[in-house]
């Protein structure tokens, strides 16, 4: 879970599980919901089926490139397990979006928004642990005006940023079995929390730290 290969193995996955379910697959398939669950977005099968692989191709190139042209690249040797892991992450969950599109293709009765929902919210839960490890960088992270120019906001920051992405991982699960259109409401409000509190938290540490927040 914390070696590079591991997001090669994933998206080989993905796309033999493409290459399995292809032929069970209808002409064109739903690839995109609205918030009821309806599908609202079709794609031929040759594409659709494929669509998530790209994307997850895409995800683990931006994580080999995106160290290379960070001006504080020195610091991703610090934190490069909790790196990969983080990125092996967001492959996972691209992963599991693939087969709920692909299983919703062939027939499947799941909703797609409580699944998507969900998925998010572990996510988000897996992530939490990930943040406090993290050295000052410019692509991962709470990054922020504050964070960026000062060490001690950027690891006090993190640390509280672990706990509100656990707690609103959690709730994001809990709004998956909210009924239409209560989990859209519910969804917003904790993802807007989970954004602001910790943002409004490294302000909050930078202005007290007086004289030495340049430090």
């Amino acid at each position: 879970m914390t070696r590079k290969w591991f997001g090669l193995l994933i998206v080989a996955g993905m796309a033999v599980f493409s290459v399995l379910v292809l032929p069970a697959l209808p002409a064109e398939i739903p690839i995109h919901w609205n918030l009821a669950g309806e599908p609202d977005s079709t794609m031929p099968k040759a594409l659709g089926a494929f669509l998530m692989v790209f994307v997850g191709v895409g995800v683990l190139l931006l994580f080999l490139g995106l160290p290379r042209i960070d001006p504080r690249r020195r610091r991703y040797a610090e934190f490069r397990r909790s790196y990969w892991l983080l990125c092996n992450l967001v492959l996972i969950f691209l992963a599991a979006a693939h087969v709920l599109v692909l299983a919703l293709g062939v027939g499947w009765d799941v909703d797609p928004v409580q699944a998507m929902l969900v998925g998010m919210g572990l996510l988000f839960a897996g992530i939490s642990p990930i943040l406090p490890r993290l050295s000052p960088n410019w692509w991962t992270g709470i990054r922020t005006p504050w964070t960026l120019s000062n060490d001690t906001v950027w690891r006090r920051t993190h640390q509280l940023g672990a706990y509100t992405c656990a707690f609103a991982g959690l709730l994001f699960v809990a709004t998956g079995f909210l009924p239409h259109p209560a989990r859209l409401w519910a969804s917003a409000l904790v993802f807007l929390a989970m954004v602001t509190i910790p943002v409004a938290y490294s302000y909050v540490i930078w202005q007290g730290l007086g004289e030495d927040r340049l430090g």
